[in-house]
């Protein structure tokens, strides 16, 4: 597992409880794991490759649907859950863009059957993922199942095509509501993206693994235990 922890800014409360030092912070996380899941090559392993969001129905339903996975660690988070969660996310040169309303973000459920929020991005595939997936083989159907999953928020619009850009998910109640109830259950919150309308491409976003580009970054406020004592004013 990576380390999740990317930078931590103590804004304005220190306590302390006994020998004990908490602190309400600004963090932001990286994604501890990420990939994407293609239908026609369904038993392929894509952690190592950008994050890559093809439309349904692609090329005369040729079966290449592709849905992102991105999951981050909450567990560092203590005592309280997190708040003003902002998702953001770099739109790689390679991408072309799409208009408003084409990228959902669904947040991924504990029910039964679906992928368990623990996955292995070495081991995810179209295959291996759980009942929030289809799986009918039906290049020509949106494979998600919209009861297993939550609906977090349409990504910003990207218009212009072969443009680095950052894009970013702030002010959300869902996506504020989806991080703090995985706080609660076990603090791992797995996001997942999918085009929601059939228009022929694919778009490309950073992953964890190129290092030249920022990661994927959930930015929450949160209690965080055990800072170093000499962060508190004697």
């Amino acid at each position: 597992m990576r380390a999740t922890l990317r930078s931590l800014t103590v804004l304005c409360v220190v306590l302390m409880c006994g020998n004990t030092v908490w602190a309400q912070t600004s963090i932001t996380l990286a994604a501890d794991a990420d990939t994407s899941i293609r239908e026609n090559w369904p038993d392929e392993e894509r952690s190592s490759r950008v994050l890559e969001c093809r439309s349904y129905n692609y090329q005369d339903i040729s079966g290449r649907q592709q849905i992102p996975y991105i999951r981050f660690d909450l567990r560092v988070l203590q005592d309280a859950p997190p708040t003003g969660a902002v998702f953001s996310i770099v739109k790689t040169v390679d991408s072309r863009g799409y208009a408003a309303g084409q990228v959902r973000v669904y947040g991924l459920k504990d029910d039964f059957g679906n992928t368990p929020q623990a996955w292995l991005d070495s081991g995810l595939t179209y295959n291996t993922s759980g009942w929030e997936v289809p799986g009918d083989d039906n290049g020509g159907t949106q494979d998600i199942d919209t009861n297993r999953v939550v609906y977090i928020a349409d990504l910003p619009a990207a218009a212009t095509s072969y443009v680095e850009e950052t894009l970013s998910i702030s002010n959300s109640p869902a996506l504020d509501a989806f991080v703090s109830n995985r706080w609660a259950n076990g603090g791992l919150a797995t996001l997942m993206f999918v085009q929601e309308f059939a228009v022929n491409r694919t778009l490309y976003f950073n992953n964890t693994e190129n290092t030249d580009l920022a990661p994927p970054t959930l930015e929450v406020t949160g209690l965080l235990q055990g800072l170093p004592a000499d962060t508190v004013a004697p």
